[in-house]
Parts: C-alpha cells; structure tokens; sequence
C-alpha cells in the first residue's frame, strides 16, 4: 500500500491499497537522493526493494480490483496522494495498527498536531544522524509503532504535494522484484 502517513496512511477510503500482493515480510526501502544547485537537496525516488533480481519489465501498479486493462477507465485512480509532503510503503496490518496509535494519539492530544507536535522532533533527529543527505528539516524516518517493533518508513518526496503513480518491477520470468515511486526528473533541476 501507498499513502501520505500524515493524511491518509489508515484512512481506508483514501489510501492506494495495490492489486498486486507480495509476500509477508520485511523489505529494505531505498530513495534515490539528488543534490541539485537550483533546488537543493530533494528525494527524487524510492523503492521498495523484493528481491535482488534485475528488473527487466516495469507495469504500472493498479489500485485493488483493477488490473492494466482498466487503466483510464472513469472511476479508476492509478495513484496515490500526497498532501503533506510525506509517503510511505507499507501493509494492510501495519496501516490499521497506525491508525489506532493516531487515534490514541489524538484523544491525549486533541489541541495538537501528529506532525508538528511529535514526528516534526524525530524528522529532526534524522537530520541530525544524516546531515549530508537530507534538508534540515530531515526528509526520511524510520518510526516504530510504539506497541511492538514494526516499522514504516516516511520519507518526502520531490517538490511537493500532488499525486504519484508506483510501478511494479519484473524479473524474467515475472516475478515482483521492487516497487518503484518516481517523484521527480532530475535532468529537469
């Protein structure tokens, strides 16, 4: 799945739950970083990465119960938004247990806000572990849901707010091998 943690990640009418499944487990995420002159340093790409075949065929990753051949059809959004300059890969399971460490967050908290008042200091932290790949503001974190040790990575991506199509990598012979977000073309910055 595919969402902005901070708007729609545990929201189930707005977060890009895929079609295509993989297997239970634990995947490395890995953003491709680009240090431009004219707009510093951004996140241009991220990936979940499979297995460590090469990728021989890209498809478009289709939100569930489509498949390609629904691609533009009215009513079938091959996306997901962003809104708040965060996106994350994460499951089902993991997107539910987020959404209730929201909940509990904001009963305790109801005059806050989840960003400002309590991931804006971890965002920091990274910065400050990572200073040479990332704004100041810290641009990736790795946060564990504090009931057990699950993880999700957040991270920014591109140049702001909008929505973004994920494709699927293939080996060959067809199997997933990474999902991959492209968020911005560096030859453009």
């Amino acid at each position: 799945m595919l969402a902005d943690p901070m708007v729609y990640l545990g929201n189930e009418k707005y977060q890009t739950v895929l079609e295509k499944c993989i297997p239970e487990g634990s995947y490395d995420v890995e953003l491709s970083i680009m240090n431009s002159d004219l707009v510093g340093i951004r996140v241009v790409a991220s990936r979940l990465k499979i297995s460590d075949e090469h990728s021989v065929k890209y498809e478009l990753a289709m939100p569930k119960g489509c498949n390609m051949q629904d691609f533009n059809k009215p009513g079938v959004f091959s996306f997901f938004g962003v809104d708040t300059g965060l996106a994350c890969f994460t499951d089902e399971s993991i997107a539910k247990e987020y959404m209730e460490f929201l909940k509990c967050w904001y009963k305790e908290n109801s005059d806050k806000n989840i960003y400002n008042d309590y991931f804006l200091q971890l965002f920091k932290q990274s910065y400050k572990n990572h200073p040479n790949i990332q704004t100041e503001y810290g641009d990736f974190l790795l946060w564990h849901l504090p009931k057990n040790s699950k993880q999700i990575v957040m991270f920014s991506r591109g140049m702001g707010d909008g929505i973004y199509s994920a494709y699927w990598g293939f080996d060959k012979k067809g199997n997933i091998t990474e999902l991959v977000v492209p968020f911005i073309n560096p030859e453009y910055f």
